[in-house]
């Protein structure tokens, strides 16, 4: 297990820039042709800053595609409590968060990571939640996990290694 948490944040700072200093203000932000170029952006940038250096930088292209499960979040140093909201997914597809709660939290709380999250894309965006995902319970016939939304200040990132064999 490796703390990843400064090279997450310098590719959450990387894609935030680019997309406000280049995207944001373009004339069709929310065309497909805008969006896959961007995409592929912050691949490439997940890939160079976070991945790659630990030979892991195939996982890039899951990004925004499929939760990360190798990228954990704990939660940050000494939290006891951490806020929280649930994401449930209605039959159009479109994800309905709860209202913020607070869970109890320790050394052996941990999310599986699917990417930095702004409430409007297409403008100016700080990112300043991440979406993940619990590890899926016993009792879960997706076997996905619940949808979770956090405040990035509450995390801190860890890279779990492949396992061999």
């Amino acid at each position: 297990m490796i703390d990843i948490t400064e090279q997450m944040l310098e590719f959450k700072e990387a894609i935030r820039h680019i997309w406000n200093t280049y995207f944001a203000n373009s004339n069709e932000p929310m065309s497909s042709e805008t969006q896959e170029a961007f995409s592929d952006i912050e691949r490439a940038l997940l890939r160079v800053i976070v991945l790659a250096p630990h030979g892991m930088g195939d996982l890039a292209d899951s990004y925004r595609l499929h939760v990360l499960s190798n990228i954990l979040i704990k939660p940050a140093r000494l939290l006891v409590e951490m806020p929280i909201q649930l994401g449930h997914k209605e039959p159009n597809g479109t994800v309905v968060w709860d209202e913020e709660m607070t869970i109890k939290v320790n050394e052996d709380t941990r999310f599986h990571f699917f990417d930095f999250f702004d409430w409007y894309p297409y403008g100016h965006v700080d990112l300043p939640f991440v979406r993940a995902r619990m590890p899926a319970q016993k009792d879960d016939k997706s076997g996905e996990g619940l949808r979770v939304l956090i405040e990035q200040r509450h995390c801190k990132f860890i890279l779990a290694k492949y396992q061999s064999g």
